[in-house]
C-alpha cells in the first residue's frame, strides 16, 4: 500500500490525474483497501487536473473515513469546478464533526465562492477564520481580494488590499492585479493607475494580467 501511495502521491504533485486513477484501480481490484493518502492523493491529482468530477466522485466513496486532508483536497476540487454550494456543504459537515479547519480549506473556500461572485459567503468564511488561531496568508487575501474583483465589490477588494499591511504581508503580483482589475471594473480609473504605480514600489513586477487591467483602467477613465 505504500508504494501504491507514494506512486499516487508522485501523480498528484504532478497533475496526472490517469496515472493516478490507473494506479488507484490496481488497489482496488487487489486485495488491499485504499486508505486516507490513497483518496487523498486521487483527489488532488484530479484536481489539479482539472477532473474535479471524477476528484469528488471518489470523495462520496470516502466521505465517512474521510479527513482533514480529504476534505481539504475536495474543497480544491469544488474550487476548480466553480461548485461552491458543495464546498459549504462540505465546510458544514466538517463542522458537524468537529473537525479543525486548516488554511488550506478555508482558502480553497474563499476562493470557490469568490469564483461564483458569492462575495458574501467568502466574508463569512473570512470572518469564521478570524474567530481561530489560524495565521492568514498571502493566499488567503489573494483569495478575498479576487472575490471582491470577481462581485464588482471593488470597496471590499481593497479593504483586503489594505489590512495586509495591518498584518504585516508582502504583496505579490496576485494581490496587485486583482485588486487593479476590481477598481477597473467599477470604473475607479485613478485608484487602479495609483495600484499600478505602488507595484515599483513594492518592487513587484506586473504581469500581463497586471497590464491589460491598467490598460482597461485608462481606457474606461479617457486617458488612453
Amino acid at each position: 500500500a505504500a508504494t501504491f501511495n507514494a506512486a499516487i502521491s508522485a501523480c498528484e504533485t504532478d497533475g496526472k490525474w490517469e496515472q493516478a486513477l490507473q494506479l488507484f484501480e490496481m488497489i482496488t481490484s487487489s486485495d488491499v483497501e485504499p486508505d486516507a493518502i490513497a483518496f487523498s492523493a486521487s483527489i488532488g491529482a484530479c484536481s489539479k487536473g482539472g477532473n474535479w468530477e471524477t476528484a469528488l466522485q471518489l470523495f462520496t466513496h470516502q466521505l465517512l473515513q474521510a479527513d482533514l486532508i480529504t476534505f481539504s483536497a475536495a474543497l480544491s476540487a469544488c474550487e476548480k469546478g466553480s461548485k461552491w454550494e458543495v464546498g459549504l456543504q462540505l465546510f458544514s459537515v466538517m463542522a458537524q464533526r468537529q473537525m479543525r479547519l486548516d488554511n488550506i480549506a478555508f482558502n480553497a473556500g474563499i476562493s470557490t465562492c469568490g469564483k461564483c461572485s458569492e462575495w458574501a459567503k467568502s466574508l463569512q468564511l473570512f470572518s469564521a477564520m478570524l474567530q481561530g488561531t489560524l495565521e492568514f496568508s498571502v493566499t488567503t487575501f489573494n483569495a478575498a481580494i479576487s472575490s471582491g474583483e470577481k462581485s464588482s465589490r471593488w470597496e471590499m477588494s481593497l479593504q483586503f488590499f489594505s489590512r495586509m499591511a495591518q498584518v504585516r504581508l508582502e504583496k505579490d503580483t496576485i494581490t496587485f492585479s486583482a485588486a487593479i482589475s476590481a477598481c477597473e471594473k467599477r470604473g475607479e480609473w485613478e485608484r487602479a493607475l495609483q495600484l499600478y504605480g505602488n507595484m515599483a514600489q513594492h518592487k513587484v513586477k506586473a504581469n500581463t494580467l497586471t497590464f491589460n487591467a491598467a490598460i482597461s483602467a485608462c481606457e474606461k477613465g479617457g486617458r488612453w
